[in-house]
């Protein structure tokens, strides 16, 4: 029985599994756009893809996404998966469960591809500094809502100096160290 192939931007797969798939993502271009995605929905073959890139069973997916979101209800809390690995709108419906809400990036470029796609609630998931504000100001404009993060006084500070716009605050969460001294406060 053949499964379906999801696709998605990361490491190419072994030429050995060269077989025919269904594109979906962007792999197949370089820009993410919504358009690219939808240009890119068709059959290919692997050895065609453009690199780097990923694949895996779009059931799996499903399977391991739902059981993340039923678990968190289970906990009585809100799964907010990140979408740094499949950088895909198809993967980011799975992943939420076709709320298109809560999700986590390390771009503020995936963050306005996402948006641009339909997405909302985002958090920017980087210390943001202050050359970023202005982008930062712009999607939480246009979401209702958009977070940030800062893991430093001199961030919190030029963060205090822009608001996005009169009346809409900065959503702002503190990052703090879990001891592997990466980001956040100790």
């Amino acid at each position: 029985r053949r499964r379906k192939w999801f696709l998605a931007m990361t490491k190419r797969p072994s030429t050995a599994n060269a077989d025919r798939v269904r594109c979906v993502g962007p792999a197949k271009l370089p820009r993410w756009n919504s358009a690219s995605e939808a240009a890119s929905d068709a059959n290919c073959c692997v050895a065609d893809l453009q690199t780097p890139c990923y694949i895996l069973y779009k059931s799996i997916l499903e399977r391991n996404a739902q059981r993340m979101l039923d678990r968190a209800a289970h906990l009585g809390c809100m799964l907010r998966p990140h979408v740094k690995t499949h950088k895909t709108l198809q993967g980011g419906i799975i992943c939420t469960g076709g709320t298109k809400r809560r999700i986590v990036v390390s771009t503020l470029a995936e963050a306005q591809f996402f948006a641009d796609g339909g997405f909302d609630d985002i958090i920017y998931a980087v210390p943001i500094t202050a050359d970023k504000l202005p982008l930062a100001a712009a999607l939480a404009l246009k979401l209702q809502a958009f977070h940030i993060t800062v893991d430093h006084r001199d961030a919190l500070d030029a963060v205090l100096e822009r608001a996005p716009a009169i009346g809409k605050p900065w959503s702002v969460f503190l990052m703090m160290d879990c001891g592997y001294g990466r980001d956040g406060v100790d």
